[in-house]
């Protein structure tokens, strides 16, 4: 019977992992791109770009490759 139990545990272990990784991901990128105006209204617009740049990526890889492809079809797989 604790066998049983173990594998539902673990996968819902990984859900929660890849949820909280593409929550970091996804403030990173936010934060990132709150610095990037800060950058720009400052006139330092190097750094701006980069930092804009980097948040997109950011927002992208937490929304998209983890959130989307990873947690939410684990969810689905789990759930169906």
């Amino acid at each position: 019977m604790k066998a049983e139990l173990v594998e539902p545990a673990v996968e819902l272990g990984t859900i929660l992992l890849y949820a909280l990784l593409s929550s970091l991901l996804t403030v990173g990128g936010l934060l990132s791109e709150l610095s990037a105006v800060g950058r720009f209204s400052t006139g330092e617009v190097g750094i701006g770009v980069w930092l804009l740049f980097m948040g997109v990526v950011g927002i992208y890889a937490g929304v998209v490759l983890v959130g989307r492809d990873i947690v939410w079809q684990r969810l689905t797989e789990t759930v169906a």
